[in-house]
């Protein structure tokens, strides 16, 4: 299922001649842009004009057409970005820990994992709503609280979250990062948390979270707990210093935050559980732990008051060699999922990747990265990038049950609000 995106694009062809329905097999740009041999072989190419109309030998076709270039997969709007951004700014997006090792074993586990087909099971009234924290949205999905939108899209985070709030997905604010105000932020309509760091500076972190409280907008606070250092941010400084005359079009989409001044945002290495008990006696939003990867650490977090945890290695962005978030959901689920809601995040690229997330047991799913190849094409195509996901997600729910064996566990029976007890019979 492709989503078709109507771009202006031009053909260029070294020699020969060919009809404008043939299959372009040399160079495709769109905006500029050159795919890969992949992604060009699933473009499909339907060109405004007669289907025998000829393209010059010699020279580029002087008239740009319009085309329908689909683009059907996560991975497919993320290689156009790389296509698209400025290279530091897909490398700050794309970065990875170390060697990439713990990112590599988390696609090989979701790809271990298997659906059994069912037929005839009356899926009439298939629906992918639920409720988070008791709040009714349209989707599983969440956009996670990524930092740097400008760096994709110069609307930034306001194009995020309306795009979001179009289609009833949370949307995670990272306050601290953003490069749009929350001003603008919060006059889109849909569902927000607040996502904030604990700095070493408290009074500034209350500043903050007294700045959100007053908007009204945001119905939680979601907390990242696995950034005792800026491993990313570190690494991707000095590239930026070093390139700052080389691509001034990605800088100066600027590091500029707009809620605060860098100076004053500093990580906190003392951090402990007792800054998440401190959190939650000066505010009345719920708390939401990221971050979470055993069962010791979910138990302290539900013993600290948290209303819910989101099982994450930080999109394997800063420690390469633990196991994948999607590998530890199920004993996550299995110790706290019965007191309070479990999500999931990192390396989610597909439908069917949230649908195992959730038989494992997610009540969310988070999406980063994806979100941020759809903001990287055109602003109003983030939802497409992400609904890619859950378009997928309710033609699978349609085909398969979401029950299947593999050598390491048995992934269990789930039911949206609406959705899938028809299913599990």
């Amino acid at each position: 299922m492709g989503i078709p995106v109507k771009l202006k694009c031009q053909r260029i062809r070294l020699s020969g001649s060919i009809s404008c329905r043939e299959r372009v097999s040399e160079i495709v740009r769109v905006r500029r842009v050159q795919f890969s041999p992949a992604l060009k072989n699933r473009l499909k190419l339907s060109c405004k004009g007669s289907p025998d109309t000829q393209v010059s030998t010699n020279s580029v076709e002087a008239d740009s057409e319009t085309c329908d270039l689909p683009l059907g997969t996560v991975v497919e709007f993320q290689e156009a970005a790389e296509s698209t951004l400025p290279g530091l700014s897909y490398r700050y997006y794309s970065y990875k820990a170390g060697q990439g090792v713990t990112s590599r074993e988390a696609r090989r586990f979701l790809d271990s994992l298997r659906f059994k087909p069912r037929i005839l099971r009356g899926l009439e009234n298939v629906s992918t709503s639920t409720t988070i924290l008791g709040q009714e949205v349209d989707s599983p999905l969440i956009i996670a609280p990524s930092a740097f939108h400008k760096f994709a899209c110069a609307e930034g985070e306001a194009a995020t979250s309306g795009a979001a709030g179009s289609a009833n997905i949370l949307y995670c604010y990272n306050w601290m990062l953003a490069q749009v105000g929350y001003e603008k932020v919060v006059q889109n309509p849909g569902p927000k948390w607040l996502h904030l760091y604990i700095a070493k500076d408290r009074a500034f972190v209350i500043r903050c979270l007294r700045q959100a409280e007053a908007t009204g907008a945001f119905s939680a606070i979601i907390v990242t707990c696995d950034h005792p250092h800026s491993r990313a941010r570190d690494y991707m400084i000095p590239d930026f210093r070093a390139n700052r005359d080389k691509q001034p079009e990605a800088l100066g989409r600027e590091r500029k935050l707009a809620n605060i001044n860098i100076e004053d945002f500093e990580n906190d290495s003392s951090l402990s559980w007792s800054d998440i008990t401190w959190l939650k006696s000066i505010t009345p939003l719920p708390i939401v732990v990221k971050g979470v990867m055993c069962v010791e650490d979910a138990t302290l977090a539900l013993s600290h008051g948290a209303a819910a945890v989101v099982v994450s290695n930080h999109g394997n962005r800063q420690l390469d060699g633990a196991p994948p978030a999607i590998e530890v959901l199920p004993e996550v689920v299995e110790a706290v999922g019965e007191h309070i809601e479990v999500y999931v995040d990192g390396g989610i690229q597909s439908g069917g990747d949230v649908i195992k997330a959730l038989a494992l047991g997610a009540r969310g799913v988070l999406l980063g990265r994806p979100a941020l190849w759809g903001l990287a094409q055109v602003s109003d195509l983030i939802v497409e990038a992400v609904q890619i996901s859950d378009m997928y997600a309710a033609s699978t729910q349609a085909e398969f049950t979401p029950s299947c064996s593999t050598p390491k566990m048995e992934l269990q029976p789930f039911s949206w609000r609406t959705t899938f007890s028809q299913l599990n019979g």
